[in-house]
């Protein structure tokens, strides 16, 4: 399977309709209220300048303490060696860390009726007719309590036509941060 990064979304995004739905989510049934003063978001793509927007517009969307973007304070180099990007986090003081990541883009064809006479639908879709297609995004956003370095909470979501990095990170903070709400999580 080809690798999928953000890059392929904003590159190959399609202008128009776009949705962003919560298809599942987890909870640890143990996690309560929590209350995080500063939250790392982290969006794991090999593009830097969509790594960047990703984070800014997911980072202002949570409204959850005080979230930061990875790239101010975690270099790329630091996001590959676990061991940097431990004391990174420990020495600027998260306490909680939210990533987001694609697990899959699909190009869904959208079927569109034939015109009404042969002639007209031969010519249309011979030798090769145009295909109209919608993209299917699935993003998978995992939060992290790092004092207890624990996963809190896990859901995927499924975007269609996302106009935008930005809106789609938007679109997703939004819906974490209500499922976290709606399970008790935040206030």
């Amino acid at each position: 399977m080809a690798r999928v990064t953000l890059a392929a979304v904003v590159l190959m995004a399609a202008v128009g309709c776009s949705s962003t739905q919560l298809v599942s989510s987890w909870s640890d049934p143990t996690a309560e209220d929590l209350r995080f003063q500063k939250v790392l978001v982290v969006a794991l793509t090999g593009d830097a300048a969509t790594r960047r927007i990703a984070e800014d517009q997911a980072a202002q969307s949570l409204h959850v303490g005080r979230a930061i973007p990875a790239y101010r304070v975690v270099s790329d180099e630091e996001l590959r060696d676990l061991d940097a990007l431990r004391r990174r986090v420990a020495q600027e003081g998260f306490d909680a860390v939210m990533l987001m990541r694609v697990v899959g883009v699909d190009y869904v064809p959208q079927y569109s009726p034939a015109t009404p006479g042969f002639v007209d639908y031969f010519g249309y879709v011979y030798p090769m007719s145009p295909v109209d297609t919608e993209m299917h995004v699935r993003i998978e956003t995992t939060v992290f309590s790092l004092p207890d370095d624990k996963l809190i909470w896990a859901g995927l979501t499924h975007s269609v036509d996302p106009s935008s990095v930005e809106n789609m990170a938007h679109r997703i903070a939004e819906v974490v941060r209500r499922d976290m709400r709606r399970r008790g999580l935040l206030d």
